[in-house]
């Protein structure tokens, strides 16, 4: 036991890890207890380690202990021990350094460990490597931190306070608790991974954590790594969605695929790796059917990759194989330094398609099909952006330049194609004189249209109903239906065949073979409105309102909750003035025009 001891200026020097300040073997006896309690350590430089405990059994007690500003090349307490039982109670441990950049931590402990920090302060520690407190090749743990507080400590790997290593092998027989109360975890930073903690571990740890507070943690260079608080080793890949935005890939067999994938660790953190830390982590690829069995005959070209702050960026799998249909890509880990990854794995869809058309299929010496592109013979430059070599379409399977054709691109002519072959377009053959004449009269009957719609209506009516848009329009072609039936006008001594006409989206024809000669055009144009208004009577839409009127009222549907899915249309809702003005106008125009057929049939 170390009792009201202060142990105050020290300077070790020896050959690195041969010498200790303390160093004890405790071999099978669990009697003896090493006890530290109301110790002041501090200002020790060292070149090794400053404690260090082996044996079998190891229980150690820091009580009221101080140790501050201590410099080694070499962790401060070193436990290699099978069983570890180590507490801190009450204590405070300031300021002291671990430069060894070979050695991790500052606190190493192995094998079966465990640890009470209780009413205990790790304050501006450093270690060069990774964890303040190391735990390595672990089997069974347990750690415990109650009303304690870690703040300021930076690790120049990973961890900023806690780093934890599984034993290699180990297995669920092990068991394994990490139990935070009332603590705080502030302002500790790790260079690589993990703020706060960093595991890398294959078993499970119940963790339970209350009360706490964590803050101000980080990880990386300007906080570019992952897990800011608490990181692991990575776990996992996936396919980084910001690209690879298809579930499958579709390519002829031989075709290149790409993907990217990202870098996972247990806690979903991308795995940002600026410092290469991880960089021999890399993937291979195997072909299985859709049944996701291995393929028996396929062959997927070597590609380099590996990853980058994150990414595996993958742009060369060639995929060669002897069916069209659909595949798995099965993606998993290489080996690697750190033994991680074993059991990830993506199993990407992809589908090989049949050669296009003005491609070869072609199969090589495996049996294994691929397209190949038209050969066509040296005069024939298909560099060339303007030349290009086609298959010719009676010769599917020999890829010969002799039978192929080399042509100019379309748009190009010329003996090197290097003229701009103009597509010869004459109105009057392309669209025939017929219509060309039907869309002349099409622009006369509009204008007559207006010129009588500004008769019938007078001038005020007119402007605020067939002139002035309405953004509440509900109309089905936003224009004044009346115009479907003005439309129908004469054009005098002419004579008309099959005269088309269109009306509520339906197409109707009326033949007349009557030559209109000047004493009877008034009777051709009352002929041609009667028509119009038998039609109208004929089809039940004289009450309809948005075959008169361009402004009709909007109504909101109740069962789609809208104004435009025109559920309403064909509703009498309440006519405004605009409109009843309007009716009253129309109705006195054909009152006129009838007054007028009496007149003359007298």
């Amino acid at each position: 036991m170390f009792k009201n001891v202060d142990i105050n200026n020290i300077n070790i020097y020896c050959g690195v890890n041969e010498c200790n300040f303390l160093a004890v073997e405790m071999g099978q006896n669990k009697n003896k207890d090493i006890i530290f309690h109301d110790v002041n350590i501090s200002n020790i430089r060292s070149n090794g380690n400053i404690f260090q405990f082996n044996g079998n059994d190891i229980n150690i007690e820091f009580d009221n202990t101080k140790i501050e500003n201590s410099n080694s090349y070499g962790v401060l307490l070193k436990c290699l021990s099978e069983n570890t039982n180590i507490s801190f109670k009450n204590s405070r441990i300031i300021n002291n350094h671990n430069i060894n950049k070979f050695d991790n931590g500052l606190i190493l402990i192995k094998n079966n460990i465990n640890i009470n920090i209780i009413n205990t302060e790790f304050k501006s520690n450093e270690s060069f490597t990774s964890g303040i407190l190391y735990f390595d090749n672990i089997k069974n743990f347990d750690i415990t931190m109650k009303n304690s507080k870690f703040s300021n400590n930076h690790c120049y790997i990973s961890g900023g306070v806690i780093n934890l290593i599984d034993k290699f092998d180990s297995t669920n027989e092990y068991v394994k608790s990490i139990n935070v109360d009332h603590s705080e975890f502030n302002g500790n930073k790790a260079d690589y991974f993990g703020g706060i903690l960093y595991v890398n571990v294959s078993s499970t740890y119940n963790v339970k954590m209350t009360n706490t507070n964590i803050y101000n943690n980080y990880a990386g260079v300007a906080a570019t790594s992952h897990g800011n608080d608490f990181a692991t080793h990575p776990s996992t890949f996936i396919l980084n969605n910001s690209v690879n935005n298809k579930d499958y890939t579709m390519i002829n067999s031989g075709g290149i695929i790409s993907l990217i994938l990202e870098l996972k660790d247990g806690l979903g953190n991308t795995v940002n790796d600026p410092e290469k830390y991880y960089s021999d982590i890399g993937v291979q690829a195997e072909l299985l059917n859709n049944q996701k069995i291995l393929v028996d005959n396929y062959h997927i070209n070597e590609f380099d990759n590996s990853f980058n702050n994150g990414l595996n960026i993958i742009n060369s799998i060639r995929v060669f194989t002897e069916n069209t249909g659909e595949y798995y890509i099965h993606l998993k880990s290489k080996n690697n330094l750190y033994n991680i990854l074993k059991t990830a794995y993506i199993d990407y869809k992809i589908r090989i398609n049949d050669c296009n058309s003005n491609s070869y299929t072609l199969k090589n010496n495996h049996n294994l099909i691929y397209c190949e592109k038209p050969k066509c013979n040296s005069t024939c430059n298909v560099d060339d952006i303007f030349i290009e070599c086609v298959k010719n379409d009676d010769n599917n399977s020999n890829n010969n330049p002799n039978y192929n054709i080399c042509r100019c691109v379309k748009g190009k002519t010329g003996k090197n194609c290097q003229q701009n072959d103009y597509v010869n377009i004459r109105v009057i053959k392309d669209f025939g004189k017929l219509s060309l004449l039907s869309m002349t009269l099409g622009c006369i009957f509009g204008i007559y249209n207006n010129i009588l719609i500004n008769n019938i209506f007078s001038s005020e009516i007119y402007q605020r109903m067939f002139k002035i848009e309405n953004e509440k329009s509900c109309s089905k072609i936003d224009i004044s239906n009346i115009n479907d039936y003005i439309n129908k006008a004469f054009i005098k001594n002419k004579k008309f065949d099959d005269f088309q006409n269109e009306m509520d989206s339906k197409h109707y024809y009326q033949s007349h073979s009557m030559d209109f000669s000047s004493k009877n055009q008034h009777v051709s144009s009352i002929l041609r409105y009667y028509s119009t208004i038998f039609y109208v009577i004929l089809k039940k839409k004289g009450n309809d309102r948005t075959f008169y009127f361009l402004s009709v009222p909007r109504q909101k549907c109740d069962t789609h909750k809208s104004y435009t899915c025109e559920c309403n249309m064909g509703k009498i809702f309440k006519y405004t003035d605009d409109e009843i003005q309007s009716i009253n106008e129309y109705a006195n125009f054909y009152d006129r025009l009838y007054n007028n057929i009496k007149k003359m049939k007298r």
